[in-house]
């Protein structure tokens, strides 16, 4: 251990647990500000008030004394808001990601994910015996070659992994032509969408329109939303084979009953409050407006500025801290090794001056 860490600071991509610093962030995933709204601090302290004994533990696994008509009430309330049969709520993305994908896999099916898709789905396909493959980001013949070669060679599943939105590169998957791939040679298709939610108002997959049913989406609530936890939206079957055979739902302590009551204040609070969204839009407008530095500027928040050495990135990073600007230096492993890159996260609560300042030192 104590041999590869030193070759990691030598490399000059030790990570070191840090305050949370003050100064202008261009760096959280606090799209919408929800993390610092008073007015939604405000109806979080009401909801504690009304429900004081929701803060309390669980006590337990849901399928033994952590489980509450609160928490059943509420996942019904996501499963109705996005339009799906049911959905099952987890305590972070992560944990999300980890139950389906080594549950859900076989011996015998093929993964194919786009190469730039979250560490957690990579670790949860590692968890189980299904022959994984990885497509070019957002390459669509690369993927309809590999769903080819998949049809040929397996009698089991054939699925197919992509996030939404990217959270390093930024960009939008193809979603409808991917679904379309999906559906013509018979492929299950699961979206994380973990950045997406509450970006482009409350339900990003449902404004495509898909043609074709999705057959797994995973939600985060620590982005956009202002809080924590994740959920699993799908069919009965799947929520229900979850329960019964997943090992981090049936193994794992419960979130309090205030957690999930939360996350349907969230979803209230963002309903009556769309113009975050618009706010957010005008805050990416302006900064490709200013910004003439970077060749593309993605449609969501994620503003990647990519360098050609980690000296120059930190470096960088340093002397936008020293002008009271807080972006973060992203390196290998979290990205490729040939592209670090220091990842701008844009905000609805960023100012014109905030943006002007940042533009000006980039």
């Amino acid at each position: 251990m104590h041999s590869e860490l030193i070759n990691r600071k030598e490399l000059g991509n030790i990570r070191q647990l840090k305050q949370k610093p003050d100064g202008i962030d261009f760096y959280s995933n606090d799209y919408l500000g929800l993390g610092k709204n008073h007015q939604f601090r405000a109806k979080l302290h009401e909801l504690l008030r009304e429900y004081p004994d929701a803060i309390m533990g669980s006590t337990g696994s849901r399928l033994i004394s952590g489980n509450s008509k609160i928490k059943m009430e509420v996942e019904e309330v996501v499963a109705g808001i996005h339009k799906t049969a049911k959905a099952l709520i987890f305590p972070n993305g992560y944990a999300a990601n980890l139950a389906l994908f080594s549950c859900i896999l076989k011996k015998g099916d093929v993964i194919i994910l786009d190469e730039k898709i979250h560490r957690s789905i990579y670790d949860g396909c590692r968890l189980s015996l299904a022959t994984r493959w990885k497509f070019k980001h957002n390459e669509l013949d690369h993927l309809a070659e590999l769903l080819k070669k998949a049809s040929c060679r397996t009698t089991g599943n054939v699925f197919i992994a992509v996030e939404s939105l990217y959270s390093m590169d930024g960009d939008i998957a193809p979603i409808r032509e991917i679904s379309e791939l999906a559906a013509l040679y018979d492929a299950k298709l699961i979206i994380d969408e973990a950045h997406s939610l509450g970006v482009f108002g409350i339900d990003f997959i449902q404004t495509l329109d898909l043609k074709q049913p999705v057959f797994a989406r995973v939600l985060s609530y620590g982005k956009a939303m202002g809080l924590y936890g994740a959920s699993i939206l799908g069919s009965t079957t799947l929520i229900d084979y979850l329960v019964n055979f997943s090992a981090p739902f049936i193994y794992s302590t419960s979130m309090s009953d205030f957690s999930f009551l939360a996350l349907k204040e969230s979803y209230s609070f963002l309903e009556e409050q769309p113009q975050l969204v618009s706010e957010l839009q005008n805050v990416i407008q302006n900064f490709k407006v200013i910004y003439n530095g970077n060749n593309r500027i993605n449609p969501g928040p994620i503003q990647p500025l990519y360098f050609t050495n980690l000296l120059e990135l930190n470096q960088t990073v340093k002397r936008l801290s020293a002008h009271g600007i807080n972006c973060y230096g992203v390196s290998y492993p979290a990205v490729n090794i040939r592209y670090p890159c220091i990842r701008i996260t844009l905000h609805s609560f960023n100012t014109l001056n905030e943006i002007q300042l940042l533009t000006t030192l980039l």
